[in-house]
Parts: C-alpha cells; structure tokens; sequence
C-alpha cells in the first residue's frame, strides 16, 4: 500500500503571530556574543532590524549579491567546472556554446 504525502516547505515569512515575532525580536537584540543567528527568508522579515543595521550587527544578502555577472560567470564554468568554449547571454540566462 503506498500512502503519499506531500512535502510543503515554509519559510519564515509566513510566520505572522505578533506573540512569536516578538520573541524572536527579544531573542535577536539579545544574542550572547559569539552566538550568530542566521534567518533564511524571502521576503524581508517583519522585524525591527534598523538598530542592527545601524550598529553593523546585519549582514543581508540579497538576490542581487548572489547574482554572477558575464565575467564571473565565465571563469566559473571554465575554471571551476572545467567547461571550456565561448559563453553567451540571452535574456540573463547564461549557456555555454557548442564551439
């Protein structure tokens, strides 16, 4: 007999309890040093992060700094994954030629 279930992956976004943000909010601007919390989401989390940024506690990462551009693009396939031939771009999605 085979059952399926379906997997659903959630981020924190979808975390709205005022109760839960608020705890998480307390547990953040009180982390013991050397402790680092790492909070994954998609959307921008709806905490009260501007006294970290002020202070240099944030580090973000956005969609845009995982970006490669056409250089960075180039030496990774053909330095790291060894793909030689000339690379192109169409629309931003970048492909490696037959030649």
């Amino acid at each position: 007999m085979s059952t399926s279930r379906k997997s659903r992956t959630l981020g924190f976004q979808v975390i709205q309890d005022d109760f839960i943000l608020q705890i998480l909010e307390t547990i953040i601007t009180n982390l013991p040093q050397p402790l680092h919390l790492v909070l994954i989401t998609r959307e921008d989390p709806s905490l009260s992060l501007a006294r970290l940024r002020a202070n240099n506690q944030l580090t973000e990462i956005r969609s845009a700094d995982l970006r490669f551009s056409g250089p960075n693009a180039s030496h990774f396939l053909n330095e790291v994954m060894d793909c030689k031939g000339p690379i192109f771009s169409t629309s931003h999605k970048w492909t490696l030629s037959d030649s």
